[in-house]
């Protein structure tokens, strides 16, 4: 049976939304956990839930290279806070 395009549509929609939803969870994951492994400390749940809130993928993976590449824990965060 032949589905409508519109139907095919919708449905190419939420396959969409699911790929960018499992994309920000697994990122915002893996960011807190760089973070962890990198500064041999825990990270503080008001940072944890700054990254859980980041909606925008192409930010997400800034911060995510940015967790591997910066010097220190502190400048992380001041580079979170200054966006």
């Amino acid at each position: 049976m032949k589905e409508s395009k519109w139907y095919e549509d919708v449905m190419e929609e939420g396959r969409e939304q699911g790929r960018r939803e499992g994309h920000l969870q697994v990122g915002r994951h893996y960011t807190v956990a760089l973070l962890q492994v990198r500064f041999k400390q825990e990270v503080t749940a008001a940072l944890v839930e700054v990254v859980r809130a980041i909606e925008d993928c192409d930010r997400l993976d800034h911060l995510h290279r940015l967790a591997a590449t910066c010097p220190s824990l502190a400048e992380f965060v001041e580079a979170v806070a200054a966006r």
